[in-house]
């Protein structure tokens, strides 16, 4: 038999990706997280067929042999490609471009909000807000005031909701490993406290040279263009402090 699986995190289909999710944040033991994982990652998607070639695979190969394939899930996550829509019977919401790469400041800041009160609490009323301020009906933009398709959210599987969580975990990750002076006391699981965005946007768009204009143009500026120019900031920042003591 013909054994095609994944080598990295954006390898994994929506269904391994809700699975994983489920497992890794569903408290279970470290054998049951080891066990489920191989499982996960050999059977690709649920069917009869897939459960039959598993079973065989592990009748035959030793555990610790097929355990080695799910190390790339053991390290950091580094999941950034979103599953592109959830579903609710004929109720479609879609999600961020892979990376984050097409949300505002604005969007980013409530949504870094919500996902810190989660790491916090695991509350799902935090993991609804999240999702709800990440994924939108098709054609709409992002709007504090518009999040009427939360009532949906709600009803979703809360496996695919924690899908979306690994996602916004991954691509958080490669914010703060790409704009150090910004994220330089930042926690991924937070911390004992945090800071909202919403104060330095308000502040940037106060600044002298306001470098994407007024406080609603600069709500509006895409996420990476607002890190490159507040992390330049940071930069210069520190590096005056250095040199004038």
């Amino acid at each position: 038999m013909n054994y095609t699986i994944a080598t990295n995190w954006n390898g994994l289909n929506d269904w391994q990706l809700a699975k994983v999710a489920s497992l890794l944040f569903g408290g279970y033991s470290d054998k049951r997280i080891k066990h489920g994982l191989v499982y996960i990652l050999f059977t690709g998607k649920k069917s009869l067929w897939k459960y039959f070639k598993i079973r065989y695979l592990i009748a035959r190969v030793p555990f610790n042999e097929l355990y080695r394939y799910t190390e790339f899930l053991n390290t950091s996550i580094g999941r950034t490609d979103f599953p592109k829509y959830l579903k609710l019977g004929f109720i479609k919401l879609y999600g961020p471009s892979s990376r984050m790469s097409n949300l505002t400041i604005d969007q980013f800041s409530i949504a870094d909000v919500f996902y810190y009160r989660w790491c916090r609490t695991r509350d799902s009323k935090e993991l609804n807000r999240l999702v709800s301020i990440l994924y939108s009906p098709k054609g709409q933009e992002f709007s504090r005031e518009d999040l009427g398709h939360s009532i949906y959210v709600k009803l979703m599987p809360k496996d695919k909701k924690l899908a979306v969580v690994l996602a916004y975990m991954g691509s958080r990750k490669l914010l703060t490993d790409s704009f150090t002076y910004v994220f330089k006391n930042s926690k991924e699981s937070g911390g004992s406290s945090y800071n909202s965005f919403d104060k330095i946007v308000f502040n940037m768009a106060r600044s002298d040279n306001q470098p994407f204009g007024h406080l609603y143009t600069t709500k509006e500026a895409n996420v990476y263009d607002f890190m490159n120019i507040l992390n330049d900031e940071l930069a210069d920042q520190q590096e005056f402090k250095r040199n004038n003591g």
